[in-house]
């Protein structure tokens, strides 16, 4: 049973390359800054539903994101994410395309932030006896976390509480905790 999660995990990722694909393209036209910092983040989510959600119980994902860092102060990101619920619903998932802005609090080797997002919601899961169900809806991201220094050049681990709360005809509110690694690319970017 472990190996078929597994299985679908990978299958999953391969299907979301097209995403990351076009969130590459779209960070490299915007680099217009002098001493502009690219990142890409990898995070594990753990979720756990809040409010009259007597459905899911708790999922687990995985969150990717290519950021652009404007003054070591303001990280804009584009990034998409999935989790896999725990339901008795069978198949139930949320995918996401997240537009995330988060601001660096403090600037050393402990890199506090909040942030703030906005998203592109799906719900699916299996009917037993028809299509699958699919519903979309916006949602609001708001954030807290820190990003910790390692000791490779450009290499941090990020720890964040996240929440979405997605409007929609059957709304979702959900607490996400996040770990992950995130790396900067820095670029010099000559001017004339």
């Amino acid at each position: 049973m472990v190996y078929c999660q597994h299985l679908v995990l990978i299958l999953n990722l391969y299907k979301m390359r097209k995403i990351i694909f076009v969130n590459l393209i779209a960070v490299f036209f915007i680099i217009n800054i002098a001493d502009a910092q690219i990142n890409s983040e990898v995070k594990g989510v753990f979720s756990m539903p809040f409010g009259n959600n007597k459905i899911v119980d708790y999922g687990t994902g995985l969150n990717f994101n290519i950021g652009y860092l404007i003054k070591n102060k303001l990280d804009f990101s584009i990034g998409a994410e999935k989790i896999w619920c725990a339901s008795i619903i069978d198949g139930y998932k949320i995918s996401s395309i997240q537009a995330n802005l988060k601001y660096f609090v403090f600037t050393k080797d402990i890199k506090p932030y909040i942030g703030f997002g906005i998203g592109n919601f799906q719900e699916s899961f299996n009917q037993p006896f028809g299509n699958d169900f699919k519903e979309s809806g916006i949602g609001i991201i708001p954030s807290i976390g820190s990003l910790f220094k390692s000791k490779i050049k450009g290499l941090f681990f990020d720890a964040e509480l996240s929440g979405y709360k997605v409007y929609k005809n059957h709304p979702i509110s959900i607490i996400n905790i996040n770990i992950g690694v995130l790396y900067y690319f820095r670029l010099k970017v000559e001017r004339k």
